[in-house]
């Protein structure tokens, strides 16, 4: 299993953690921690758990990064969204394949 270190967003490193306390204390399974540049995950959530809550943090990273937050883009619409797009990753491999080869799609 490759464990990965970092996770790049708009420019900006983040250091991917696990933290066995998200999930436990709160209803939370993963935290972005801007001041700090990191984004922490529980390490017990399942692998489809992890996919999803990392991309909910990287699209917290954007709202952060954009300032977006309370311009009409709230928690839910983030959740929404991170769980739309881990569908859609995880439902066409042939497509995330074409768009980071750079492979015309048409």
């Amino acid at each position: 299993m490759t464990r990965i270190k970092t996770v790049r967003v708009l420019g900006v490193n983040y250091t991917l953690v696990g933290d066995t306390k998200l999930g436990t204390e709160s209803c939370t399974s993963g935290k972005f921690i801007p001041d700090l540049c990191k984004i922490a995950l529980n390490p017990a959530l399942k692998a489809q758990e992890q996919g999803t809550t990392i991309i909910h943090e990287i699209l917290e990273a954007v709202a952060f990064k954009l300032q977006l937050r309370g311009k009409e883009y709230g928690h839910d619409q983030l959740h929404a969204q991170a769980e739309t797009l881990y569908s859609v990753l995880r439902d066409n491999p042939a497509l995330i394949r074409a768009v980071l080869g750079g492979k015309s799609l048409v």
